[in-house]
């Protein structure tokens, strides 16, 4: 079986507060886009995983720990075997949920190649023992994430995005990021605002509420350049300078910049900017109503 494990972007990332078993509570909206990496999968004796980028291949990869936690809650799984290969296109590191999506998409396709009949409910909650934000990659679409990020409530919308991905060619630790964070809070305000944009198809609510509370995290513990502010700075003003309305923040706890925008002639415009600035940058659109 091939199966495309798409990434995601994130516009609004709240961090309400840090629990006391270490992982935090957030507010989230998270949109799937058209970039993906591939899983082959199909029956063998033994679990075989392979990957493109061999650097990859290691007991913590998401796919590996996916199909043990299957086989944990799954006894009719246990016995059971395939061979995985990973072909890796989405950048690791990168804020973009690649290894999450990678992990749930691994839940999904074993769950019907081993006819194991489990519901979705059962599914989630083996992806919520992976990572936080496994169960959003079972379904994908555009969703506000609660709690560690386990609660999914999808948004409606008419609203098509552009995005525009800027990668500084490094990678953000995810728990390195959480720690150094020092912004904590419960206005939830420019959460709702973007919302209720997207209920009511309102572009401009949906930007100009565009935030994500672990950038100054990300940048305090990675001394690389370009600087993740030094990105977000030149995209927004290249934005600003040719009175474009869209907006740049960092995606996840790093280290990918992206720019939305509601007119694919907008962000080629963008695109064209930043190449010849020599940026590693990508257009990709958003999935939830492709």
């Amino acid at each position: 079986m091939r199966v495309k494990a798409y990434a995601k972007v994130n516009l609004a990332l709240k961090i309400i507060n840090k629990r006391e078993d270490g992982y935090h509570n957030i507010a989230t909206i998270m949109d799937l886009i058209s970039i993906y990496d591939v899983l082959h999968i199909s029956k063998c004796e033994d679990i075989i995983f392979t990957c493109s980028d061999n650097s990859l291949e290691t007991s913590d990869n998401l796919v590996i720990k996916a199909i043990n936690a299957l086989k944990n809650k799954c006894p009719k799984a246990k016995e059971l075997g395939a061979k995985i290969h990973l072909e890796k296109y989405i950048p690791y590191g990168a804020g973009l949920g690649g290894g999450s999506s990678d992990a749930a998409m691994t839940l999904v396709t074993l769950n019907k190649l081993w006819n194991l009949g489990l519901s979705f409910d059962e599914l989630a909650s083996i992806a919520l023992s992976v990572g936080s934000d496994v169960p959003y990659f079972l379904l994908g679409g555009l969703g506000i994430l609660t709690g560690t990020g386990e609660n999914v409530n999808y948004i409606d919308t008419n609203l098509k995005l552009y995005y525009l991905l800027i990668l500084p060619g490094y990678h953000c630790h995810t728990k390195d990021v959480y720690e150094a964070n020092k912004i904590y809070g419960d206005d939830l305000e420019k959460v709702d605002n973007m919302i209720s944009g997207f209920h009511t198809n309102n572009y401009d609510l949906v930007i100009d509420n565009m935030f994500n509370d672990l950038t100054d995290a990300a940048i305090s513990v990675n001394d690389y350049s370009p600087k993740i502010s030094d990105i977000i700075d030149n995209v927004n003003n290249l934005i600003s300078d040719n009175d474009i309305k869209a907006k740049a923040i960092m995606s996840g706890s790093g280290s990918t910049v992206i720019a939305a925008f509601n007119k694919k002639s907008d962000a080629d415009f963008i695109y064209k900017k930043l190449k010849n600035q020599n940026y590693n940058v990508m257009l990709v659109t958003s999935k939830h109503n492709m």
